[in-house]
């Protein structure tokens, strides 16, 4: 018998770049029932995952959300060869989560290793894992290979991959969505992005069917 896994699948909202706040409640709750209304897939299954990043700020996510992250940086450390305090530095000058984020120290190695023993802990119980940051950086494209910030848009999760046979994976952060198989295991990236990354109409919430079959 054919296990079958339906849910709605979208990260990287960005709530904030799409639906500009107002004070004048009325008028920001049509914004966002005009929002809601673009990216909704024509029938919603009963299970919607929000990959991480919908918004800014908490009030109107809240709003959003009535109505209907983690680093590790050992892509820089791996396969650039950099060292920390290079590829931290380099965080802090371009990431909007530097700027927008505020009162997190630079505990990114404790982090990383208290948030991965915590998914150790569930990964054998479960059938989807998410978290906001993708476990593989197999498809990052050529041209950017050599790109340093790709160290705080991955984690090196091969080693659990290998132990997900069958299971889905679902992440985001990266504002490019993909659907593959590695090590067994299928990812899945539904990111949505900033308004300019699409021509500001938003792509609708994705839609993930899976069956032990599909491996």
């Amino acid at each position: 018998m054919k296990t079958i896994i339906q849910f709605d699948l979208i990260s990287d909202i960005h709530l904030d770049f799409w639906v500009e706040y107002s004070s004048n409640l009325r008028k920001h709750n049509q914004k966002v029932d005009k929002f809601i209304d673009l990216i909704l897939p024509n029938e919603p299954s009963e299970v919607l995952v929000i990959a991480g990043d919908l918004g800014h700020y908490n009030k109107q996510n809240l709003i959003f959300l009535e109505k209907l992250k983690w680093y590790d940086f050992q892509y820089g450390i791996n396969q650039l060869d950099l060292d920390m305090d290079k590829i931290y530095d380099h965080w802090k000058s371009i990431s909007n989560d530097s700027v927008l984020i505020e009162g997190l120290p630079r505990l990114v190695e404790t982090m990383y290793a208290e948030e991965l023993t915590k998914l150790k802990n569930v990964l054998h119980r479960s059938d989807v894992i998410v978290t906001h940051i993708s476990p593989d950086w197999s498809k990052v494209p050529l041209s950017d290979i050599n790109d340093i910030s790709n160290s705080f848009y991955y984690f090196n999760g091969r080693e659990l991959l290998s132990k997900l046979n069958k299971k889905v994976w679902c992440s985001g952060h990266v504002h490019r969505r993909e659907d593959y198989i590695i090590e067994g295991c299928r990812l899945v990236n539904a990111s949505l992005g900033y308004p300019d990354e699409n021509g500001n109409i938003p792509k609708k919430i994705m839609k993930v069917i899976h069956e032990e079959s599909y491996i």
